[in-house]
């Protein structure tokens, strides 16, 4: 149903699904990292929800603005090389 997406100016409801779809993952992983006996450093554990919640998140402008992935703030945000 397209036109659902068409109200909030979503040109690619793929990103939202996958968007979704990568909440539900991370989330699992930050379950088997929390059922885990070690003891983790306060840093690792700070990088694995930092990491876990920032992923998801980054894939979420992409349903709004297509192009977004040429831009250098965004792939300096997700930590992808880019060209300047």
């Amino acid at each position: 149903m397209p036109e659902l997406f068409g109200h909030i100016d979503c040109v690619s409801p793929r990103r939202l699904l996958q968007a979704h779809i990568d909440y539900v993952i991370m989330g699992v992983i930050l379950i088997a990292v929390g059922t885990t006996p070690s003891d983790l450093a306060a840093w690792i554990v700070t990088l694995i929800v930092t990491g876990t919640l920032l992923n998801p998140t980054l894939l979420l402008p992409l349903a709004f603005r297509d192009n977004l992935t040429d831009s250098p703030g965004y792939r300096i945000s997700a930590a992808e090389p880019c060209s300047i």
